[in-house]
């Protein structure tokens, strides 16, 4: 078997597991530096702390896609994960990080970072009808032309492009929500936001059928129940026998050894959702 169940919460509707690594499908690119960050630390301290989130039916890494790549390049075979039906649970919400970036004196030094590009400037008036990639800048859009209607996957891989040209002509750019972003646009006047497409499960279920992945930092997620702290030992998950994996990882998320906080995340859409999250005890 590839997954295996090892504590199942009903009530918390996830279960805890673990899955063959290679099992497991990703559904957006590596960032090499942040892999490389996350491995010194798992080889530094032996552990991973944070449990990935997976769904239980496809594999698809839900959250956690660096953290499971480390455990890979460490040589380990299996990853312990909380499991979670990504379709079937209405409380796994899916939204787009867009890019905050500046700071501009004014829209003619944003054209001249996307020089080469076919644009055109309107006056902005509703944020529903923005269409992805398209930049915001006080009451300004710029649009991006398009011989075709692009999918989400396409339309953030254009996304993609024109960041790096932010990036090479030396501009800071911040991943924030929509709600945030369209929020600090009102106070920041000097930055701009790249408005980014609004993801479905379905287009992230197509990517990953279609053995793609998005650009770094396309979805967010937000799950239900998390487990942070949990620190499965490294040389334990190197392991061929997964009944031994399973023994420890099982000792480590008994609810009564965790420490619980509840907090609310703010999505994409302004709304606030329930998130709740163990926490392991460590002296």
């Amino acid at each position: 078997m590839d997954r295996y169940e090892v504590k199942r919460f009903n009530r918390l509707g996830v279960s805890i597991g673990i899955c063959r690594i290679d099992s497991l499908t990703p559904h957006e690119m590596i960032v090499k530096e942040l892999l490389d960050e996350l491995t010194k630390d798992m080889r530094e301290t032996g552990v991973i702390r944070n449990l990935p989130v997976v769904d239980a039916n496809t594999g698809l890494i839900i959250d956690g896609t660096h953290r499971i790549a480390a455990l890979k390049r460490l040589g380990c075979l299996y990853a312990p994960v909380c499991l979670i039906d990504y379709t079937g649970d209405e409380r796994v919400k899916i939204f787009s990080w867009f890019r905050l970036v500046g700071d501009f004196s004014s829209i003619d030094e944003i054209k001249d970072v996307l020089k080469g590009e076919s644009i055109s400037v309107e006056e902005y008036s509703d944020r529903e009808k923005l269409r992805a990639p398209s930049i915001v800048y006080g009451r300004k859009v710029i649009k991006f032309k398009t011989w075709k209607e692009m999918d989400a996957y396409n339309s953030f891989k254009r996304v993609n492009e024109i960041e790096r040209k932010f990036r090479r002509s030396g501009y800071r750019i911040e991943y924030v929500s929509e709600y945030e972003g369209f929020k600090r646009l009102r106070t920041d006047k000097c930055k701009c936001l790249l408005i980014t497409p609004r993801l479905t499960k379905d287009d992230v279920l197509d990517v990953i059928k279609k053995g793609k992945v998005f650009a770094p930092k396309s979805t967010r997620h937000i799950v239900p129940v998390r487990f942070h702290e949990i620190r499965v030992p490294i040389d334990v998950l190197k392991s061929l026998d997964p009944e031994r994996i399973a023994k420890v990882l099982s000792e480590k998320v008994k609810l009564s050894s965790l420490t619980r906080e509840d907090l609310k995340e703010v999505g994409g859409d302004g709304q606030t959702y329930s998130v709740r999250i163990y926490f392991g005890k460590h002296e």
